[in-house]
């Protein structure tokens, strides 16, 4: 499978985003040992203007081989959107949801989950942190997107649990809070 990755890298670099998904059982368990720290992490470093801290070390530290293969420098140097500080407003609209995601924790010290749903419960909750995270900036921004419906997981998993548990309405608020933050980002015009 690596093997394919690095071929495929031959036509394109961004197949090496692939990588790290063939040690992915291990990089999810790893990376979250500490749930509550990793929400806590999320929330400082989400909320710290460290935008334009990011552009520096990007430009500073990008290979000359993918500077050169990607026009980097002609295409995001310089260029206002990605000099552009996300704003704050954008940035807590992000974190609405954080109150789910402690609470579905929860779930971690009960037997409800398989080995199998807790990975994906795992990787989901890494998912929302990456996803927060990565939006510090325009320019890793779009990066974010890609985490967007794995970071559904945990919701997902504390609903199921909550309605097997003959527990309908805990799980209509769940449902009820997490679409209101989704209709409150639509009529803020927050993306």
């Amino acid at each position: 499978a690596v093997l394919l990755i690095f071929i495929a890298a031959g036509f394109h670099y961004s197949a090496l985003v692939c990588l790290p998904f063939f040690f992915f059982k291990e990089i999810v368990l790893f990376t979250t040992q500490k749930p509550k720290l990793l929400l806590l992490f999320t929330l400082i470093v989400t909320l710290l203007p460290l935008g334009e801290v990011a552009n520096q070390y990007i430009f500073a530290h990008m290979p000359d081989f993918i500077r050169e293969e990607t026009s980097y420098m002609t295409m995001y140097e310089g260029n206002d959107y990605v000099n552009e500080q996300v704003g704050l407003q954008f940035k807590l609209s992000k974190l609405l949801l954080l109150p789910i995601y402690y609470i579905s924790l929860d779930l971690l010290n009960k037997n409800y989950m398989t080995d199998k749903e807790r990975l994906f419960f795992l990787f989901g909750l890494l998912s929302f942190s990456l996803r927060c995270v990565l939006l510090m900036n325009n320019l890793v921004g779009r990066f974010s997107y890609y985490f967007w419906l794995p970071s559904i997981l945990p919701i997902y998993y504390y609903v199921k649990y909550l309605l097997d548990n003959k527990l309908q309405l805990k799980a209509v608020a769940c449902l009820a809070y997490s679409s209101m933050v989704y209709f409150i980002k639509v009529i803020m015009a927050v993306n």
